[in-house]
């Protein structure tokens, strides 16, 4: 393995804050779907287009990542 995805959330202008790291895209994907579909603040999300990215009309958002590891 070779690098890392990670999932991030924030609100545009502000910081970001890290949710969870996986191995597999499929998994970053699916777990970024699900921050979506569940967000406690009633936020609605729209996807992008390629899937790395989710927005809500309020500017939060949920983004993928790659990241390559240290070796």
């Amino acid at each position: 393995m070779d690098k890392v995805y990670v999932v991030f959330a924030g609100e545009q202008y502000d910081s970001e804050r890290l949710v969870s790291v996986h191995a597999s895209l499929e998994g970053a994907k699916a777990a970024a779907a699900g921050l979506a579909r569940g967000d406690e603040d009633g936020l609605c999300y729209k996807p992008s287009d390629d899937g790395w990215f989710w927005q809500a009309p309020s500017g939060h958002y949920i983004a993928l990542g790659a990241k390559p590891l240290a070796g």
